[in-house]
């Protein structure tokens, strides 16, 4: 659980409807303990980066903002959401950022559990060198982990956004199988 860092360059190849252009994803986590403790908490900061290099581009390689990767506590379906908003959930091009506070709750034979606490903010466009403020999305607030020794984690929490909306988010990580 040391800091991360990827770097993902992809050649996208279209035979005649959409132009060739190139993929770029960056991911970058840093994980501050909170005491020695491996169990003690800690502090997480995740930013991420997805650019096309090319406006065009198609609809499956579009990205959503409100999901549980990118900025929590949007429902998931576009339609369901503010109509401030529906125009601002799905780019060519995104950039976003999470702080994350996680700190142990308890601890029963083999599942461990921890309290999350987090702010999400994300920034969307079509064109790749043009990133406007009025795109950015924030959503904040809380759940738990249950990290389930040689099986994974679960991760239940409860996003938050500034219209008002709450929406339920799960992400589950096997790694042990």
């Amino acid at each position: 659980k040391g800091n991360m860092f990827r770097l993902q360059i992809g050649y996208m190849i279209y035979n005649k409807i959409y132009h060739n252009h190139v993929t770029l994803q960056f991911n970058n986590q840093i994980f501050i303990p909170l005491n020695k403790s491996d169990t003690g908490g800690r502090i997480v900061f995740k930013n991420k980066l997805y650019l096309n290099f090319s406006n065009d581009i198609p609809i499956y390689q579009k990205k959503y903002i409100n999901t549980e990767n990118y900025v929590r506590g949007y429902e998931a379906n576009p339609e369901l959401n503010p109509i401030e908003i529906r125009d601002r959930l799905q780019w060519n091009n995104l950039i976003s950022s999470t702080l994350q506070l996680e700190l142990p709750f308890f601890e029963k034979k083999k599942i461990f559990t921890e309290l999350l606490f987090f702010i999400d903010y994300g920034i969307g466009s079509n064109k790749y060198n043009d990133f406007k403020l009025i795109n950015k999305l924030r959503g904040h607030g809380f759940g738990l982990r249950y990290n389930i020794k040689r099986v994974g984690e679960v991760d239940c929490y409860i996003g938050l956004n500034p219209y008002g909306n709450k929406s339920f988010h799960t992400t589950v990580n096997f790694s042990y199988f």
